[in-house]
């Protein structure tokens, strides 16, 4: 907390005059730094962006775009879902390398939307079969691994696609069942007469606003004590 000072030099030789003089100057001092705090604290809450569920991680909304993707897949009737690697992407998609191969993952590492793609099939079916790398696809003009008229900004030895086989249990489960995207916690035996209500911790009760009553508080004694000088 800060500490008001009563007088800037010895108190004993200030007037009351002089001593409410000062102390009206003290909490102006700290009246001014408070706002000038508030808003900084305002300004910082307005400029962040607010969380969502599906969107505030990498993760996350790579999830849900990857579980848009496996149920267009299945309404398709396909049997396969090919993520390209980051090198086959750079090559028709030019940018930063490194961002690239994270995300789609090379020859040698998984990338983050393979490793997405993996969990969200192994959750469905854990004894599906595993995904497969491979250098190129059957495409219209031929078996392609990277856009070959591109002659730089990727590495032809880390191209290719990281292939998931789609099994009939994730086909079934994906149209029947849809694909759950929140859970409840139990961990009691069935369902019946539950109340799912019962494990919620209680609401917290909203903040105190701990900084305006402080600047009050303090405002209302050197009042009261500006008052009994005179």
């Amino acid at each position: 907390m800060v500490a008001f000072s009563i007088a800037r030099s010895n108190p004993e030789s200030k007037s009351g005059h002089d001593k409410i003089a000062d102390w009206i100057l003290s909490a102006d001092e700290y009246a001014e730094g408070e706002y000038r705090r508030l808003l900084a604290e305002l300004d910082a809450a307005e400029a962040a962006a607010p969380g969502h569920p599906l969107v505030n991680t990498t993760d996350q909304w790579t999830t849900t775009t990857l579980r848009r993707a496996l149920r267009q897949a299945v309404e398709a009737d396909a049997d396969y879902i090919a993520i390209p690697h980051g090198d086959t992407v750079l090559s028709y998609n030019p940018g930063d390398e490194h961002g690239m191969r994270s995300f789609y993952g090379d020859r040698g590492s998984e990338g983050i939307v393979p490793k997405n793609l993996r969990k969200i099939l192994s959750r469905i079916d854990k004894d599906g079969t595993a995904p497969v790398k491979v250098a190129t696809l059957e495409t219209p003009s031929g078996e392609r691994g990277y856009r070959p008229d591109n002659q730089g900004g990727f590495d032809r030895d880390q191209t290719g696609f990281t292939v998931f086989p789609l099994s009939d249990k994730v086909k079934a489960a994906v149209v029947d069942e849809g694909q759950a995207m929140f859970a409840i916690r139990d961990d009691r035996h069935g369902t019946q007469g539950l109340d799912m209500t019962q494990n919620a911790p209680p609401p917290e009760p909203p903040p105190p606003l701990h900084t305006e009553v402080a600047v009050l508080d303090r405002m209302s004694r050197m009042t009261e004590l500006v008052m009994a000088c005179r």
